[in-house]
């Protein structure tokens, strides 16, 4: 067993100043227009915990920056609640760190992940394999894929997983900031928008966050000429191609709308909330693509499947749609 940090550095370049290395062989900055450092570190020696890609250095210290959790405090992090370790594995070369928690949500893979990939390449150091979590769904393997990763250089992570590499790459994470945006169009949008097309994308087919009448909002929304579509039934590839028409997208919150990064900035959008979940990433990502964008608060409720349990996430607060007011809406968006 090995012993568990008992301290972190909450910046990278916390680490890099300390380590006794030149800074200029340790850490790499990339020069895009980032709201948060943008940064490859080269740890030789450096370490990698669990599933959701923890980095530890060489001195046995996490670095917070690139392991955060969601208790969004370093204080709180899961591997101080861990007694020990499992023993290190020694793997050879230059190994990058791509996993990171939540990386099996659509929108976090595509904003968090996958721009990862963007700043290895603008430091030019060579990558032998690349650590990811160890159940990736269809739409990961087929983005990597895209981007030229392949899977026999894929190394699966899981609770107990725990490497010593040879050098450890460990890009920034990016946080959907605007150039994580421009990244994702300029690698996977395959032609200029052609917006024609009015959709509306169901969460009907998942556990929570559905509309409570959504058989009557799909009348209404039928009446205008809209269709009800499920991304998450399509490649990713058709899911960019099905977004790259869309004139209109009408939707509760999800990880689907993230494919409105590759809408036209013709395209006009409405979100559906439940008053007890209020998120604006997806708003954010109207903005970088000037798209016009519109929310309604309807009424919140827990789905029966989670009626009696101690435990709940309002994120899966399911939603009711006034009729009415979705025909304010239509209007207000010149329907």
């Amino acid at each position: 067993m090995s012993d568990r940090p008992k301290d972190y550095y909450f910046w990278m370049k916390d680490w890099a100043d300390s380590s006794g290395y030149a800074l200029s062989d340790v850490y790499y900055p990339i020069a895009v227009d980032a709201q948060f450092p943008t940064f490859v570190a080269r740890i030789p020696r450096g370490r990698v915990f669990g599933d959701d890609g923890t980095v530890i250095s060489p001195n046995n210290v996490l670095i917070w920056e690139t392991s955060y959790d969601w208790s969004n405090d370093p204080h709180k992090h899961p591997i101080f609640l861990q007694q020990s370790l499992p023993p290190t594995e020694y793997v050879p070369g230059n190994i990058a760190v791509l996993t990171k928690i939540g990386s099996s949500n659509y929108y976090h893979w595509m904003y968090d992940v996958l721009p990862r990939i963007y700043t290895l390449w603008c430091s030019r150091i060579p990558v032998d394999r690349y650590i990811v979590s160890e159940h990736l769904q269809p739409f990961q393997y087929e983005t990597l894929g895209m981007l030229g990763i392949t899977a026999d250089r894929l190394i699966h992570s899981n609770r107990q997983f725990h490497i010593e590499a040879d050098h450890l790459l460990v890009p920034s994470i990016g946080f959907g900031q605007k150039w994580c945006y421009h990244f994702l169009r300029s690698e996977f949008l395959p032609h200029e928008p052609r917006p024609s097309r009015r959709l509306y994308v169901s969460r009907g087919h998942s556990v929570g966050r559905t509309i409570t009448n959504e058989e009557e909002v799909v009348r209404v929304l039928q009446s205008y000429g809209f269709e009800t579509v499920y991304p998450e039934h399509l490649s990713v590839r058709d899911q960019i191609n099905l977004f790259s028409e869309a004139s209109h997208v009408i939707a509760p919150t999800g990880s689907a709308l993230t494919n409105l990064t590759f809408c036209s900035s013709q395209t006009k959008v409405l979100e559906f909330f439940s008053p007890n979940f209020i998120v604006h990433d997806i708003k954010r990502i109207c903005g970088y693509g000037g798209l016009q964008h519109f929310e309604y608060i309807g009424v919140g409720s827990r789905p029966p499947s989670y009626e009696g349990i101690p435990w709940y996430w309002a994120g899966l607060d399911n939603i009711f749609v006034s009729i009415a007011d979705l025909r304010h809406l239509c209007k207000q968006m010149g329907l």
